[in-house]
């Protein structure tokens, strides 16, 4: 082995140019304004990579992880996808082997290539990649069911020759072991034998009497490797032995008594042997790397493959990410997204649902400043660029959406004002991009889109611009003040309005209408003077007053609409549940009083069709957006309702001064049956399940037990309830309507004799309202989080109160 001749053993730090102050470069993030996905700076995307990279634990996995980018096709991505997906399934059974810190084995076979011998800190470091190399043997043996993994590994090769022999020959510090070889045990121990006879014959001579006055003092030392005694100078010519040595002061003469010379040449001659001994294991250790130079370079670039594989399963953990799924060209379902970045950092962003049809390609986003819009187009460009690079991005179970080929985003303001770029120049130069790129599977975002020129004339360019892409194929996202662009998503079928606001919906994205700008009441918020507004408010003209308060004036109504609409198709649905309810009653009773129930049955059939034709009626009425009618259809429902429940119970029912205490009685508006504590001044006090209250005698109706029973009432006692779950799920819904929902599905299953009920919640903000209302409601019994199979903690499983 060429190069220097003196053993590894020996060479020290110092002895090699830069050694002991190895710098460990810093790794800059290439530019992710490359290729199809041009998102440069926008989308903060290099600081999701940089969190990405602070998991992994090899220098390869960070690499690998600053330098993250978008797979080049769908095929790809959903390959990266199951890779995170099986390597999460192994984090949560605890048995995967995280690669931990290792050196970097380039160094040592950089040393070996250059004829060098590797420091004690190379080898170090070498030996720790072999540890881990051994442990990531191990692991493959466990990826059976782990397909993606398994191609991962697929080139993996165990290094167990090189293993055995470093392991062997080195301890944990690099340096070579004393039981190294059988040769090396013996010289040590030769060694130590004769440094034990030198220093014994040495003490011997230092108490003699005929030398004791030329002695300076009593003690062995060395010089030129080689044991000598510490004479007086006077008598140096006259002591017998080979002088190695003068002390500064010249008092001192530093000589190897001839008595010890023998001893010394065999200890020489022994060290020389060692030496040869340690420099043929460390040339063997040399040859073995480079036999499996090859092996040893794949093996560090899957270790650190895993790592960067590692740390995508950890930060879609971290975010309680979810399995994206994606399509050739179906609609966009975000459900429930938020930005990455923000929950990764411990913040807790608003989450929305993104929905766009089939035929929807553009997404005009406006509202209020400081409204959110820009935090959501972030989002959606996160998420899916995410997504495309193999990372569970922070949206609910039911994500899709169709695979991004390419992705343009101009968010914020990236141009150089050394360059004399405007931003409205500066985002020209993007759009152009993106237009000469433009095809299917193009994502393109734009915050603000034209901003900073004249508004009308940038309204009738973005309108232009937007067409061209949606003809293109491609699915937009921008955000607007502009007026103009507003009205046009209003009209255009392929672009949709969205409103962001923050105040009563709480940087909430409502699809199907537009946002109102609002400057003055933003800026009335920072603080600007009201002198300033005022003067502000009487230069604007009529028609801009009208246009906004138009806008206003729909984002009220199309929320009161959807409130209200929801609430009927609700009741027509239990509309249809109360009339089967009413013929199993009917049919139940028809053995014993026949020809009465025959004109019950008609009656009640009759009054159940009115009903329902009245309902369909007011619903219809209500959607059209009448306010006056919408009060009127709600006060109408609510007396029909009780009506009927009255008109139900009237033939079983029994006269209220004939109840005593534990009575059954029913109450008209909950539609329940409950038992009758006492009644005093127009009040009755009742228990209902587990609840006691107190309501108007008029609202009561005093039933017969065994009347009470057949009308589905839930019983004090008898028969056990029905066994097994019914589901209800609520994803999709507010926190306040997934509330409401989940009160009258209990309610009813309460009734029917359920007594499990399985809720579908995902991991939303939704677990927790739904959470809270469980820890609340007076049918609830316990509740847990589901099993693995039945969902985990996505669903809740509710044992309701007998």
């Amino acid at each position: 082995m060429p190069g220097r001749r003196r053993p590894w053993p020996i060479i020290t730090p110092s002895a090699r140019t830069g050694s002991g102050s190895r710098r460990k470069n810093k790794i800059k993030p290439p530019s992710k304004g490359h290729g199809p996905f041009r998102a440069g700076h926008s989308l903060e995307f290099d600081d999701v990579c940089a969190l990405l990279a602070e998991k992994c634990k090899t220098a390869p996995g960070r690499e690998a992880s600053l330098n993250l980018r978008p797979a080049q096709s769908r095929a790809a991505a959903e390959r990266l996808l199951d890779e995170t997906a099986e390597t999460s399934k192994f984090i949560e059974s605890g048995t995967v082997l995280f690669p931990t810190e290792t050196g970097n084995p380039e160094h040592v076979i950089s040393s070996i290539r250059k004829g060098l011998l590797p420091e004690p800190e190379e080898i170090a470091g070498f030996m720790s990649f072999l540890a881990q190399a051994e442990r990531t043997a191990s692991f493959v043996h466990q990826l059976a069911m782990a397909p993606a993994l398994t191609a991962v590994c697929r080139d993996f090769v165990p290094l167990n020759v090189l293993i055995s022999y470093y392991q062997s020959t080195f301890s944990s510090d690099g340096r070579i072991r004393p039981d190294a070889s059988a040769l090396l045990m013996e010289l040590d121990s030769r060694i130590n034998s004769i440094r034990q006879r030198i220093h014994a014959k040495a003490e011997r001579m230092l108490g003699r009497k005929e030398f004791f006055e030329k002695f300076q003092d009593v003690y062995v030392t060395i010089r030129n490797d080689r044991v000598v005694l510490p004479v007086k100078a006077e008598y140096k010519n006259v002591f017998p032995g080979i002088i190695h040595g003068i002390s500064a002061s010249d008092k001192t003469a530093f000589i190897e008594p001839q008595e010890l010379v023998t001893d010394n040449n065999l200890l020489r001659e022994a060290f020389a042997e060692r030496e040869a001994e340690t420099y043929r294991l460390m040339r063997e250790a040399a040859r073995l790397v480079m036999a499996d130079e090859a092996p040893v370079r794949k093996d560090h670039e899957i270790i650190g493959r895993l790592d960067s594989i590692c740390a995508r399963a950890l930060f879609s953990a971290a975010v309680e990410g979810e399995h994206p799924e994606f399509s050739d060209d179906g609609p966009v379902r975000l459900l429930s997204a938020r930005h990455p970045l923000m929950v990764a950092t411990g913040e807790n962003p608003v989450a929305n649902d993104v929905l766009m049809g089939r035929d929807e390609r553009t997404l005009v986003i406006s509202g209020p400043n400081a409204g959110g819009k820009t935090v959501m187009l972030k989002s959606i460009g996160l998420c899916v660029m995410l997504s495309a690079c193999g990372v569970f991005p922070p949206v609910a179970p039911g994500t899709t959406f169709p695979y991004p080929r390419r992705l343009y985003a101009l968010v914020g303001d990236e141009q150089s004002i050394s360059e004399g770029e405007s931003t409205f120049t500066a985002q020209l130069g993007g759009i152009k991009e993106a237009l000469e790129g433009a095809g299917g599977g193009t994502w393109i975002i734009v915050d603000e889109i034209l901003n900073g020129t004249d508004p009308a004339q940038a309204a009738v360019l973005a309108e232009a611009v937007l067409e061209h892409f949606a003809a293109k194929g491609c699915l937009t996202f921008v955000s607007t003040h502009l007026p103009g662009l507003k009205m046009a998503a209003q009209e255009n079928p392929a672009m949709v309005n969205a409103a962001m606001g923050f105040a009563g919906s709480a940087f909430k994205l409502e699809k199907g209408r537009p946002g109102v700008s609002n400057p003055l009441g933003v800026a009335a918020s920072a603080g600007i003077p009201e002198t300033i507004l005022s003067s502000a408010r009487a230069k604007l003209s009529d028609t801009r007053d009208r246009y906004q308060a138009a806008l206003a004036d729909l984002a009220k109504k199309s929320a009161e609409a959807d409130v209200l609409t929801a609430r009927y198709m609700k009741l027509e649905e239990g509309a249809a549940q109360r009339e089967a309810e009413l013929s199993a009653r009917i049919e139940e009773a028809a053995n014993s009083r026949e020809e009465f129930e025959r004109e019950k049955r008609k009656k009640l059939k009759a009054e159940v069709s009115r009903a329902r034709e009245e309902i369909s009626t007011l619903a219809q009425q209500a959607r059209e957006g009448d306010a006056r009618v919408k009060a009127e259809t709600a006060r109408k429902l609510k007396e029909m309702e009780t009506a009927l429940i009255v008109e139900i119970h009237k033939p079983d029912s029994v006269p209220l001064e004939s109840l005593t205490e534990g009575a059954s009685v029913w109450i008209t508006p909950l539609d329940r049956k409950a038992m009758l504590i006492r009644i005093a001044g127009g009040k009755a006090e009742v228990l209902c399940g587990e609840a006691r209250m107190t309501v108007d005698v008029k609202d009561i109706i005093g039933v017969r037990e065994e009347a009470a029973s057949k009308t589905g009432g839930k019983p004090f006692g008898g028969a056990p309830p029905a066994t097994g779950a019914v589901e209800i799920n609520l994803i999709g819904l507010t926190g306040e309507e997934a509330v409401e929902a989940l009160d009258k599905h209990l309610d009813t299953q309460y009734m029917a004799g359920t007594d499990r009920v399985k809720v579908v919640h995902g991991r939303s903000v939704l677990r927790g309202k739904v959470g809270e209302y469980l820890k609340t409601s007076p049918y609830v019994k316990t509740f847990l989080p589901g099993s693995s199979a039945e969902g985990g903690d996505t669903v809740s499983i509710v044992e309701l109160k007998e």
